[in-house]
């Protein structure tokens, strides 16, 4: 049975601080805090370098680098590894990172500007409730399957949301090239 503090239903990042105490037997919250961090920075990091490149290119590597840091954390977090689950969260953040900057990018270029701030509203609604409702599934699907479990199964979607996205932005870019 899960501990009380690790099945409530939090999102990731909050979850974060769970899941290292519990996964790895560390029992400093500063380390929950870092993984929140890293995550966090590397995406503003990321964002901040990358806004002068193609949105195209930028959504690429977005999609790629998500998906294969979500897989190093969960290979982290199966192999009890600290260092390859924290090396994964930065990937992953570079990935989260140029995500949002092209995707809200793509969304103030495609509004005039007296309609950007109502379109970029009504993305963050989305892109909150997008984030929201599968951390609050995984908060209670926690306490019936365990952390660890919700773990695995949570980290296997994101891996396979960025890799059906990349699909999806190849198929596209085949499409614009092809006609």
């Amino acid at each position: 049975m899960p501990s009380s503090r690790s099945s409530r239903p939090n999102g990731r990042l909050a979850a974060s601080t769970s899941r290292s105490g519990h996964q790895f037997g560390l029992s400093n919250h500063l380390i929950g805090g870092l993984v929140v961090t890293l995550l966090c920075g590397a995406g503003a990091l990321t964002a901040l370098a990358l806004r002068a490149w193609p949105t195209n290119r930028v959504l690429g590597i977005s999609a790629i680098l998500l998906a294969a840091g979500t897989a190093m954390t969960l290979a982290g977090v199966e192999a009890h590894a600290v260092a390859l689950a924290g090396a994964g969260t930065v990937v992953a953040g570079v990935g989260f990172g140029a995500s949002a900057l092209a995707s809200f990018g793509t969304l103030a270029r495609l509004a005039a500007p007296g309609e950007r701030s109502e379109l970029l509203a009504v993305a963050l609604v989305i892109a909150y409730l997008a984030f929201s409702l599968p951390a609050l599934a995984a908060g209670f699907a926690s306490t019936s399957f365990g952390l660890h479990t919700t773990t695995v199964v949570y980290s296997l979607g994101v891996v396979a949301l960025g890799l059906t996205a990349l699909a999806a932005q190849r198929l596209r870019s085949e499409k614009e090239e092809a006609g």
